[in-house]
């Protein structure tokens, strides 16, 4: 018995984790997060009662975004009821008057656009 309880033990010890590492690893990775600038954007979607504002990465790529953002919408609980799948909608700037040549954009949201 005695050899069992020891055996526990062992096995408690090699399985626990220490909330100091824990709290040094998070700290490590707000460092790394750090560096990476974050921008506030303004999304109107159309129908919708008023904008999203949410905060993206500059490297965030088009796709996260409009995930987020639907993600913002569904949580806020807005009407329409939009779907949640990325890939049936686009995003573009809203001084773009051209709308029949949009075109998706695979690039960083904090890339300078020519």
């Amino acid at each position: 018995m005695a050899k069992k309880l020891h055996m526990v033990e062992e096995l408690d010890k090699s399985i626990s984790w220490n909330i100091r590492d824990d709290v040094k690893n998070k700290k490590k990775n707000n460092n790394n997060n750090n560096n990476i600038n974050k921008i506030l954007i303004s999304i109107n979607i159309v129908g919708s009662s008023g904008p999203l504002t949410i905060v993206v990465k500059e490297n965030d790529v088009v796709c996260d975004v409009i995930d987020k953002a639907l993600k913002s919408y569904a949580r806020q609980e807005r009407l329409p009821i939009l779907g949640s799948n990325v890939s049936d909608f686009a995003i573009y700037p809203s001084n773009d008057v051209s709308h029949g040549s949009l075109e998706k954009l695979k690039r960083n949201i904090g890339s300078n656009a020519s």
